[in-house]
């Protein structure tokens, strides 16, 4: 065999081992991001089942709506969260946010 066609076909396993590795690499990269997206999902869902089991509590009297604010005023820091539900927002009760 040729010297100089042996090289070309090193070469070209070379330029197609590469290849396949930035297919992996964009296949494990979109497999990360679903992932990412999935967990989020999930989080958002549980945060909304846990928001409608308190406030259901509060309806039937298991828990008083003054015992929701105090959970809810002790647990959201964020500053536009809490404007959002109407909490108030002084300096010790705020998170900055970056």
């Amino acid at each position: 065999m040729d010297p100089n066609q042996l090289e070309r076909e090193i070469d070209e396993y070379k330029k197609k081992i590469k290849q396949i590795r930035e297919r992996k690499r964009v296949e494990l990269a979109k497999i990360r991001r679903e992932e990412i997206r999935r967990r989020k999902k999930e989080e958002d869902r549980r945060k909304v089942l846990l928001g409608v089991g308190l406030i259901e509590a509060m309806r039937h009297g298991r828990i008083t709506e003054n015992q929701v604010f105090q959970l809810i005023n002790e647990s959201i820091t964020r500053r536009n969260d809490r404007e959002f539900l109407g909490l108030p927002v002084g300096e010790s009760n705020v998170e900055v946010e970056p």
